[in-house]
């Protein structure tokens, strides 16, 4: 006779909210699809189920068609060693349960396909007491820099798909952006390295997955940044340089708390990752007294084109960052860029194009008007509000 156990890419037991009425469970499936919610008969043969291994001798005809259902749908397998078993039902930790299950897949797929990662930013730095704001809009994973691409694949089923990038396909974007097609409501950004840092995307992944903790999402096993590298991240985030805006005047006094909250092995976890140059006078103001050594540390990756006061030179910046043979390529991507990329451009401006023709010639033109206008001296645009 066989036995069942359930199976899942994430769950969380929602029956204590009010936002989720008539469920009880939120289901992520090991098949592709959203999230399912089981109102209160089927979320009790789950329970059992996560319990188990339940034996069919134990189930009832109608027990055993809604197991069958659930293998069908994802949920349950008569595989004991299955990789998705779920052994828990945890209540939520964020905010926002949906948010909670789109870390749980990610974490499922990636663990799947043995692709390593650590997730960045967001509600962990809440958890650790390095950020008062407990929700972030989407979810920020670190991707070994080789196997970025293939998690990226390995989402598209699931309902997302990449945002069109003018560096798309080249090494020389930092992150890629996935946006959902589905209702799972928030975007990923799956980052290869972190503006700041100077290390190679290899070591500088190694770096944090050594300076990296367990955490759970939905049941889900994952890994985050230890607090103070965490801290050390989220400086760099504060603080980094916005094409065409200057600096807020309150980046600065920000990321120092961030960084003397976590304490004084900020400043060695910041030599470790090299991002002391970017965050020197952060590190200074956070700790007036310690010792911090620029003298060995590299120059910070994807930051000083940041501080170009419009995307056509932080483009034109950017690329003499790039290796000689590189460049003929790429140079011609930013002039005439894919169509994807120059109706995006186009649709993000509130001018939707339906032609790709004059949607990349005016791109072109918006790209010397800009050069034009900053040979005029035009200022740059105020700061922002800091995201914390």
């Amino acid at each position: 006779m066989a036995q069942w156990i359930a199976v899942s890419y994430g769950a969380l037991d929602v029956s204590e909210r009010s936002d989720f009425p008539g469920t009880e469970l939120l289901v992520t499936p090991t098949v592709p699809g959203v999230p399912l919610a089981l109102p209160a008969g089927g979320a009790e043969l789950w329970r059992r189920l996560v319990e188990g291994p339940l034996d069919s001798a134990e189930l009832d005809d109608d027990e055993r068609t809604i197991v069958e259902e659930m293998r069908e749908s994802g949920l349950a397998s008569t595989d004991l060693q299955h990789p998705a078993r779920q052994t828990s039902i945890p209540a939520p930790w964020l905010s926002s349960p949906l948010h909670e299950l789109v870390y749980g897949l990610v974490a499922s797929l990636a663990q799947h396909a043995d692709i390593p990662l650590v997730f960045v930013k967001g509600p962990v730095l809440h958890a650790q007491g390095l950020r008062s704001r407990e929700h972030s809009a989407d979810v920020d994973a670190w991707v070994a820099p080789d196997r970025l691409a293939g998690l990226a694949d390995a989402l598209k089923p699931w309902g997302w798909g990449l945002m069109a990038d003018v560096w798309e396909h080249s090494a020389i974007n930092h992150s890629v952006t996935l946006v959902p097609q589905a209702g799972w409501g928030c975007e990923i950004d799956l980052h290869r390295r972190l503006p700041g840092l100077a290390l190679s995307d290899q070591d500088a992944f190694a770096a944090v997955r050594a300076r990296s903790e367990p955490v759970e999402f939905a049941g889900v096993g994952a890994r985050a940044p230890e607090r103070t590298a965490n801290a050390v991240l989220s400086a760099l985030h504060i603080i980094r340089p916005a094409i065409g805006k200057v600096v807020s005047s309150t980046a600065v006094p920000t990321a120092a708390e961030v960084l003397r909250t976590a304490g004084a092995e900020a400043v060695s976890a910041s030599a470790a990752l090299d991002a002391t140059i970017a965050l020197e006078e952060a590190l200074t103001s956070a700790f007036p007294h310690a010792r911090i050594d620029v003298s060995a540390a590299g120059r910070p990756r994807d930051w000083y084109p940041r501080t170009r006061p419009n995307k056509a030179l932080a483009y034109w910046a950017t690329l003499q960052e790039m290796p000689l043979r590189e460049r003929p390529s790429i140079a011609f991507r930013l002039i005439w860029p894919s169509a994807d990329v120059a109706l995006a451009s186009s649709e993000n401006l509130g001018v939707p194009e339906t032609s790709v023709a004059r949607a990349r010639l005016r791109r072109l033109w918006r790209g010397v008007r800009e050069i034009g206008r900053t040979a005029l001296g035009r200022a740059p645009a105020p700061p922002t509000d800091v995201e914390r």
